[in-house]
């Protein structure tokens, strides 16, 4: 959720590609995925490549309740349909 709500206030995100960072962020778009300590420091040096209005709308667009409550609701029906063990 940290990674989002960065993204509504049009700051973008530096973070490894751990977890689900690589579903969250754009590399070079709303931020910068890097593998190692170098590659954070450049990122931290090309941050004014990335527009903090596009991360504000990327939040808005992607992860509006309005897009992501349906999901999670099919999601929710599609496990509760799964015959259980």
């Amino acid at each position: 959720m940290v990674m989002i709500e960065a993204l509504a206030c049009g700051t973008p995100v530096i973070a490894t590609r751990m977890g689900s960072t690589p579903e969250v962020i754009d590399h070079g778009s709303t931020g910068f995925l890097c593998d190692t300590v170098e590659d954070m420091v450049q990122a931290i040096k090309d941050l004014s490549a990335i527009s903090r209005s596009d991360c504000r709308t990327v939040a808005e667009t992607r992860f509006d309740v309005r897009t992501i409550a349906p999901r999670i609701l099919e999601i929710l029906y599609q496990l509760a349909s799964k015959e259980k063990f």
